[in-house]
């Protein structure tokens, strides 16, 4: 339970100012209108709370805004203000997604609005969700969603090694070394990506991208089309994972090329999403996992 605002202040006056600075719910001492975003950050909540916040906020603090690091006021006050307004806020979006938004000035606005699960969750709209954040972590340093796929006791992550881990992502990894799952880290092969998609007609999805820009999904023609790219795209994807050789010092048994079902995407905002037809007890675990902090919130 979230102690009442009256008690967090040890008087009137720093309640009032307080009160006054939430009123604006902006970062900084004066009114202004938000720049081109930089950066936009969105996070699920469950009962007006954000059950991964210290995560999220972790990874908030290796993000960047113009090739500079955010700064640690901006973090400070970022979970100081989320964790107060959601309190005291009168937020019908009980569990909606929080957006907090940095413009290329460095100043910052918070909001809330509903959630929408992604519509569609073929290995082809991962795929391309995955693509889109790859890009974001290019210029802000952490990518909201990455690419998963689990075979038996392994589980790759299509992202690189040494790069930092968003807020779900986090937990995915902690919940794999606790079920003793051997990580391996590969890159989305990005051109070839690139050039398989090049021919897919896109359309504009109601998600706005880091620029600011509509997020675009997949259009297909046909089913045979679209069976297709899946069975070239799935090629492209399995290639990328460790040869029996590249495992065999450390004892470890690589992932079944074979296994083609096991695809997931770890998002901050839309928390585990397994591809269609994707059954694998970690998978579930993960969901479970999430689901679990989200009901504590409660």
């Amino acid at each position: 339970m979230n102690e009442p605002i009256e008690e967090i202040f040890d008087n009137a006056e720093d309640l009032n100012a307080y009160q006054e600075f939430c009123e604006t719910q902006e970062f900084g001492s004066e009114p202004f209108d938000l720049d081109r975003p930089a950066l936009i950050c969105r996070w699920r909540m469950a009962h007006k709370r954000v059950p991964l916040l210290n995560r999220h906020i972790r990874a908030l603090a290796q993000r960047q805004v113009n090739g500079e690091k955010i700064t640690r006021n901006l973090v400070s006050w970022a979970k100081q203000h989320i964790e107060w307004s959601l309190a005291e806020g009168d937020y019908s979006e009980r569990d909606g997604v929080l957006m907090l938004v940095v413009d290329v000035n460095g100043n910052a606005a918070m909001s809330v609005g509903p959630y929408e699960p992604l519509a569609q969750t073929s290995l082809l709209d991962l795929v391309l969700c995955a693509r889109q954040a790859e890009a974001e972590r290019a210029e802000a340093g952490v990518a909201p969603e990455v690419l998963c796929m689990v075979a038996g006791s392994n589980l790759v992550i299509f992202q690189a090694k040494h790069a930092v881990v968003s807020g779900m992502l986090s937990l995915v990894e902690q919940l794999a070394a606790t079920r003793g799952l051997t990580v391996h880290h590969r890159v989305l092969p990005a051109d070839q990506l690139d050039g398989l998609l090049a021919d897919v007609k896109a359309v504009p999805a109601s998600r706005a991208m880091q620029d600011g820009s509509p997020s675009e999904t997949l259009e297909l023609d046909t089913p045979a089309e679209a069976a297709l790219l899946s069975h070239e795209l799935l090629a492209v994807l399995l290639a990328q994972l460790p040869a029996d050789d590249s495992v065999a010092d450390s004892g470890t048994t690589a992932p079944d090329r074979s296994q083609a079902s096991a695809w997931f995407l770890v998002s901050d905002e839309h928390g585990i999403v397994p591809a269609v037809n994707a059954h694998e007890p970690f998978i579930t675990l993960c969901s479970e996992g999430l689901a679990a902090l989200q009901a504590r919130a409660r």
